[in-house]
């Protein structure tokens, strides 16, 4: 075969390194005086790359998160995708208001009967420290939570409405019923 590949069916063994490497194996090892200028030739690259304004060559890094691919270049950010992220968070995420503290002097003022007979009014001071937003409903957690709360408080106060138009109704009717048995009993 010219291209330097056995014939189908041959048996012939092979190694599982490529044959780039098994070349380079088998060729004579070079001398270390020649290795340690080779680094001095990648700093002068990398000093030209700076001069020139180019950024340097991309690191190799390994990720194994990424199913272990070793990654030749930086992944490329976009900067219109990152604002848009930015914005999407600011947006799902509702302000956290601080709890502001006040504190309030209170004065109670009641009315006591004395044995005698004789009523008294008496004067209590308190001072309490009130948190504002406390009596605020519980904060959402899920996606269209609020209009279910919403719905649920509808549908209970239509209830109560319509009890209240049945129990008006009913005594309605009763109240016709008594004037109609007053009247045919006369």
């Amino acid at each position: 075969d010219p291209a330097g590949n056995p014939p189908p069916g041959c048996e012939e063994e092979t190694s599982a390194a490529p044959p780039d490497q098994n070349r380079t194996s088998e060729a004579p090892k070079e001398p270390p005086v020649v290795a340690a200028a080779e680094p001095a030739k990648a700093k002068s690259k990398l000093a030209r790359l700076k001069a020139l304004g180019m950024p340097p060559p991309p690191v190799a890094r390994l990720c194994p998160d990424d199913g272990a691919f070793v990654q030749l270049e930086p992944p490329h950010l976009h900067p219109g995708v990152e604002a848009l992220k930015e914005r999407y968070l600011r947006h799902i995420h509702t302000p956290v208001r601080p709890q502001a503290e006040r504190t309030m002097h209170l004065t109670i003022i009641r009315k006591d009967g004395a044995p005698s007979g004789r009523e008294e009014l008496t004067a209590d001071s308190v001072t309490v420290t009130v948190k504002e937003g406390v009596a605020e409903e519980p904060a959402v957690t899920k996606p269209g939570e609020k209009l279910l709360t919403l719905k649920q408080r509808l549908q209970v106060a239509m209830a109560q409405r319509r009890q209240e138009e049945r129990t008006r109704r009913a005594e309605l009717h009763r109240l016709d019923n008594e004037d109609c048995e007053e009247e045919e009993e006369e």
